[in-house]
């Protein structure tokens, strides 16, 4: 085998291996999206947005998720389209402060559209 047919099969085994690094790290990353137990204080960017091909208002309009704030409630909040927030009422009394909750908001899951969110209301 010529040195040149050599090298061009080395050449491309160590692109394919270059490539196979590149996709397995792509799982992990997705993996890792599925699978969090962030809680206020880890690091974490917590503003959706709707992909555009399911959007039918402003481009860039995103709302930023407020899930660590011990006097807000859990508010989805954005500066043009209204605000959505969570309470539950139990036996009469309204509960919606993430300070009144027996297990503080934990982020499960968390991509650019979608956030999978647990918490625990004071019972």
């Amino acid at each position: 085998m010529s040195s040149g047919v050599r090298g061009n099969i080395m050449a491309r085994l160590a692109l394919l291996a270059s490539l196979a690094v590149v996709l397995s790290q792509g799982s992990t990353a997705q993996h890792f999206l599925s699978n969090l137990d962030a809680t206020k204080s880890d690091p974490i960017y917590t503003t959706y947005a709707a992909h555009l091909s399911r959007s039918e208002f402003v481009i860039d309009e995103g709302y930023q998720f407020v899930w660590y704030d011990p006097l807000r409630g859990l508010i989805f909040d954005t500066d043009n389209g209204g605000s959505l927030s969570f309470a539950i009422k139990l036996n009469g009394s309204l509960r919606y402060l993430v300070g009144d909750f027996a297990e503080e908001p934990v982020i499960r899951s968390s991509f650019s559209d979608l956030v999978r969110f647990s918490f625990r209301p004071q019972l």
